[in-house]
């Protein structure tokens, strides 16, 4: 990896928090060989090949994004999301099927189900998020920055159904006016 994608997401990202008019304690981060973003607890992580492709603006508006998610405290929000129904669905499972111990089909479909039920339930909130996200960074810094984006993202990743996020176009068609 090369010092000056280093460097160049050092300069944009406390640069974007500027423009945002935040004072948040942030760590960019670069992620070897990768065109996605994402971000951890007061980190933001940006491909390398995100940073190598990107105008400063499409880059500002991957930063804008996740740091509406750190904003939002997305990440705690999908932890509890994630956790407490999968918890309740062990200990239901647990008291329902304890009988049938050693009888390893009669417990397979109905946890099966549970997992994909879990999952499936948690697509409305995680698509809410990244649409909120979206707004975040589009009020914060220009819809055009956030559009501008998205748009490359576009151009380096899949644009359909995903359990985490909407498809890109439709991010996209959701921020522009009219």
């Amino acid at each position: 990896m090369s010092l000056d994608v280093r460097e160049r997401l050092g300069k944009i990202g406390p640069e974007t928090l500027q423009r945002m008019g935040l004072n948040l304690k942030v760590r960019f981060l670069v992620l070897r060989r990768s065109s996605n973003a994402y971000n951890g607890k007061n980190r933001i992580f940006v491909g390398e090949m995100f940073l190598q492709q990107s105008t400063d603006d499409e880059l500002r508006g991957i930063i804008g994004h996740e740091v509406g998610h750190i904003v939002k405290k997305d990440n705690i929000v999908k932890m509890l999301w994630t956790l407490i129904p999968s918890l309740a669905l062990g200990i239901t499972l647990g008291l329902l099927l304890g009988p049938y111990q050693g009888r390893v089909e009669s417990v397979l479909v109905p946890l099966m189900t549970g997992i994909g039920a879990v999952l499936l339930s948690g697509i409305p909130l995680n698509w809410r998020m990244e649409y909120r996200a979206d707004r975040f960074a589009a009020e914060r810094l220009g819809t055009d920055v956030a559009v501008c984006a998205l748009t490359r993202l576009r151009t380096l990743h899949f644009d359909g159904f995903s359990f985490t996020h909407p498809p890109l176009s439709k991010r996209i068609r959701r921020l522009q006016p009219g």
